[in-house]
């Protein structure tokens, strides 16, 4: 079963549920669906009550769905247990008997700007309780820096409370969390039947420097896949022994230090990574991962990885600061966009969707010198704006 939330809906999504003859539901008149009337759309109402009345997958590909979660079903178990995972505040008091030594705090917007930088344990991550993607989201190595990182998260708040419902960003409350060492995963995948962990898809964070926290460019590769698989499946399973996750899809994003060790910075309930940029696993391993959870199947990463190549799969989101979103863009140069990448696979314009986001580039390399160049390429020489000023 599918619920469709804003913005953006994957074209392989929708060709995907319309071959399977998934039961699909629109939170909004206004979600934009490619071939809608190929699918078997069902009212809300009846949507719902067959979801409440049997076992069933069951994926968004919005946290914009989870409030008709909510709406239609509020005594569900599902409610709850995606209340759990969206609230970065409950994610952590669900983990403490895993992580006792992980240390958190949580403010209020309002406690948060008045409070001392004193009482800060530096570095530490800011960022909402409620989040979407990494708007909020600063790393801030001392008080010095704290006092830039304030002023930008006012500015920030201003701008995202205009953008965004707050079931998917909500700017009134943050947590304070203590920076985690190590390389960045993202990961894709579901709890089967039997409880145990499918990953469907591992993409690697690539970073410009030590206080970038913006979601530009994830890769995968053969190394990739081979590096965090265990670690991931260990941690994957260490959650379906603290819930009953059973047929329940997620994108986590965790941090795995040098000798191994494994600390979640979050995971995101009911779906896999956000605008469609999961779509990395079919154009790096030829694997739909939609496919795979509807059938409650599972790759064979064992055969696969076999016969991979040793290319660098990637993916690109032309992410703009939340002061200059696409509303006040005028034109953007795609061709020239276009044009920066060496071996593009697929490249979606996305300022239609997503006001932070103006396109999504998946493309091939045959290393990360690709990454690394296109980590500091300036946006703003592809956009013009229009007739207003724009705060620094």
């Amino acid at each position: 079963m599918l619920v469709l939330g804003q913005a953006f809906v994957s074209p392989y999504l929708v060709k995907t549920a319309a071959e399977l003859k998934i039961p699909v539901v629109k939170t909004s008149q206004h979600v934009p669906v490619p071939a809608d009337r190929k699918l078997n759309w069902r009212s809300a109402t009846s949507f719902f009550r067959t979801y409440k009345n049997r076992t069933a997958p069951l994926l968004s590909n919005s946290e914009n769905a989870l409030q008709a979660v909510e709406n239609y079903l509020p005594d569900h178990p599902l409610a709850a247990r995606n209340e759990r995972f969206k609230s970065k505040t409950q994610f952590r008091k669900m983990l403490a008997d895993l992580f006792p030594d992980f240390t958190y705090l949580t403010y209020s917007f309002d406690e948060l700007m008045r409070l001392s930088p004193a009482k800060l344990p530096f570095p530490i991550v800011v960022k909402p309780a409620v989040g979407y993607a990494s708007l909020g989201v600063y790393r801030v190595a001392d008080a010095r820096q704290w006092a830039d990182v304030r002023v930008r998260l006012m500015r920030d708040v201003r701008e995202a409370r205009d953008l965004f419902p707050d079931t998917v960003l909500n700017v009134e409350q943050f947590i304070v969390e203590e920076w985690i060492e190590g390389e960045e995963y993202a990961i894709d995948g579901y709890i089967n039947a039997q409880g145990e962990p499918v990953v469907l898809n591992v993409l690697k964070r690539m970073f410009a420097h030590a206080g970038d926290t913006s979601d530009r460019i994830y890769y995968t590769s053969k190394q990739v896949m081979q590096e965090a698989m265990e670690p991931v499946t260990h941690f994957m399973r260490q959650l379906a022994q603290l819930d009953d996750l059973r047929l329940y899809p997620m994108h986590l994003e965790v941090r795995i230090s040098p000798t191994g060790t494994l600390v979640p910075i979050e995971v995101n309930p009911m779906r896999f990574a956000g605008i469609g940029t999961c779509d990395l696993a079919i154009h790096a391993y030829g694997e739909n991962l939609y496919e795979h959870f509807f059938n409650q199947t599972k790759p064979d990463w064992k055969e696969i990885l076999e016969r991979q190549d040793d290319a660098v799969y990637s993916f690109f989101c032309a992410e703009l600061p939340v002061e200059l979103n696409t509303l006040k863009i005028s034109a953007i140069d795609d061709e020239a966009f276009h044009s920066q990448f060496a071996d593009v696979l697929e490249y979606r314009i996305m300022h239609r969707y997503d006001p932070t986001t103006f396109a999504v580039v998946f493309y091939r390399s045959v290393d990360l010198e690709e990454n690394k160049r296109l980590l500091h390429l300036d946006l703003n020489q592809f956009i013009s704006l229009r007739n207003m000023e724009v705060s620094a």
